[in-house]
């Protein structure tokens, strides 16, 4: 149904059912208002991840294991450490295939790990074998 001036018109019995939506049902209670809107299937947080993360391979697998981190952490710092972990990657020329999976990244709770210390050791190491 259409107004007359052209915008759309809900019937009342959509409205009321909407209304009457019960959505605590089946979430968990632990999580907050930003999480729970990330844990949807498709939500903007999750991707925000897919397409800041530097390899997309498992993507079931990465949202289920988002949905989980939410627990843990804010859904946009795991976006913003994903951002910096995919630049990371770039700088120290990570080939794909050694690049987690994006579940196992999120499971290991990687987003708090220290990228600029394993830059350090990294070209230690290089320097150290550059001498041979």
């Amino acid at each position: 149904m259409t107004k007359e001036n052209g915008s759309a018109e809900c019937a009342d019995e959509v409205v009321s059912n909407i209304t009457k939506l019960d959505i605590s049902k089946g979430t968990n209670s632990n999580l907050t208002s930003a999480a729970k809107a990330a844990a949807s299937k498709n939500s903007p947080f999750f991707i925000a991840f897919w397409q800041a993360y530097p390899r997309r391979i498992g993507k079931g697998a990465a949202r289920t294991a988002f949905g989980r981190a939410l627990a843990f952490a804010d859904p946009n710092d795991i976006i913003q450490c994903a951002i910096k972990y995919a630049q990371h990657c770039e700088d120290m020329g990570t080939e794909k295939q050694y690049i987690p999976h994006p579940s196992t990244w999120l499971n290991a709770e990687r987003w708090e790990d220290d990228l600029e210390s394993e830059k350090k050791e990294t070209k230690k190491v290089a320097g150290w074998l550059s001498e041979l």
